[in-house]
């Protein structure tokens, strides 16, 4: 995954017990809890909202920017100190001068799908993640269960580990938190989403031509009939619109992506391309206002009809949660989101749940048998990417199963 992180000051806010969850040890990347104590800053912690000293209830305002080529989530207010859960000092990582974050970009760029993405923590709740199924999981007591999916997650492995994704995350689950709380309607927080991926279409190089070339949204050029996305090589301070490189498509009727989208005539500058929501994390962001995201989810869907989305869930595995998500997915009836219910269980039978689409599944390594119609090409060892393998599969094709292999 990649992010855009700037750091400056002392005004960092780490979740301590996700880094020591996915880290193995206790590390924060902040000011000491003594040091801050000795210099009078203040003190909040991660602990549930309402908690006294719960960073979620003083957590400052967090707004949105697009002023330096891509659109990014900025700290504001009071800056903010982490506590353990006993309270107790924790040891910094690497002394810098630059201990701090003033900001960190909205999307994420994902070098396996080539196409941006949203991410959030992954795995249970009581550990700041958005995952109630990992939270059940762990609450049976089962995370050693090899066959058991979120035991061994692969948002909370890797790259996932690093503080630097960790605090970004979190930083965007506060954001989201804060717009869906502030209007119930989900409007506000898909303004500035919609803005965000527009932003992202037409102006985010993230500073390197082959990363943004191989992010597979961008405008359509009638005129050329393929989508253009910006480039720039910044040593030499160029910048020009270049075609986006159009995946190949197996067994559908387009040859590739490009004359897919060409077939939906989309308009000139239109925003086109594929997307997908939570390369981490699921949409279980807060106890209430989790509706308010998935209905702003939607609007999103519904502005972007040349987009294709993608978002899997394992909410399905909880009733009052998947009566709501089937009611708002009947409300909008858009063809472009695609929501596939994953499963729990590693080599178990891809979950079909009546209206949403066909499910996804997980084999594990050396397991020979088949348990979705397709198994995901990326993982076949002759290339890293959806796009390399020529397969959008997930964003196009609602009625088939997909297969994955344990990382």
């Amino acid at each position: 995954m990649g992010r855009s992180l700037e750091r400056s000051g002392d005004n960092q806010s780490i979740p301590d017990v996700l880094l020591q969850r996915r880290s193995g040890i206790p590390v924060s990347i902040d000011v000491p809890v003594a040091e801050a104590e000795a210099r009078g800053l203040p003190l909040y912690n991660w602990s549930p909202p309402g908690e006294e000293g719960s960073v979620w209830d003083a957590i400052p305002p967090l707004t949105v920017d697009f002023s330096k080529g891509i659109g990014r989530i900025v700290f504001g207010g009071e800056h903010l100190w982490t506590l353990t859960r006993a309270g107790a000092s924790l040891p910094k990582v690497k002394v810098r001068e630059n201990n701090g974050k003033t900001a960190t970009s909205i999307l994420t760029s994902t070098s396996k799908m080539m196409c941006p993405s949203l991410s959030l923590p992954a795995g249970p709740p009581s550990e700041q993640g958005t995952c109630l199924a990992a939270e059940k999981m762990l609450k049976a007591g089962l995370q050693n269960d090899p066959l058991q999916i979120c035991g061994q997650c692969y948002a909370c492995e890797g790259n996932y580990k690093f503080p630097d994704p960790t605090i970004s995350q979190m930083a965007t689950l506060a954001w989201i938190r804060q717009r869906c709380l502030a209007d119930p309607t989900g409007v506000l927080l898909a303004d500035d989403l919609t803005d965000s991926i527009t932003h992202y279409a037409s102006n985010t190089t993230l500073g390197s031509m082959n990363r943004r070339l191989i992010q597979e949204i961008g405008l359509w050029s009638t005129d050329n009939r393929c989508i253009m996305v910006p480039c720039s090589i910044p040593a030499v301070g160029r910048y020009w619109k270049q075609a986006a490189i159009e995946t190949p498509l197996q067994g559908l009727p387009w040859p590739d992506s490009r004359a897919m989208f060409e077939s939906m005539a989309p308009e000139d500058g239109e925003v086109v391309g594929f997307f997908r929501w939570h390369d981490s994390g699921d949409f279980n962001i807060h106890k209430t206002a989790w509706k308010t995201y998935v209905l702003a989810i939607y609007i999103v869907a519904s502005r972007f009809p040349r987009v294709m989305f993608w978002m899997p869930t394992r909410t399905w595995e909880f009733p009052a949660m998947l009566r709501q998500l089937l009611a708002i997915h009947r409300q909008f009836g858009v063809s472009n989101l695609i929501v596939r219910p994953s499963s729990n269980l590693a080599n178990q039978q891809a979950p079909i749940i009546a209206g949403l689409d066909a499910g996804s599944t997980v084999r594990v390594k050396g397991t020979r048998k088949s348990f979705a119609a397709r198994n995901c090409p990326a993982y076949s060892g002759n290339g890293t990417s959806c796009m390399n393998e020529g397969c959008r599969d997930c964003w196009i094709q609602p009625e088939l199963t997909v297969q994955y292999r344990s990382h």
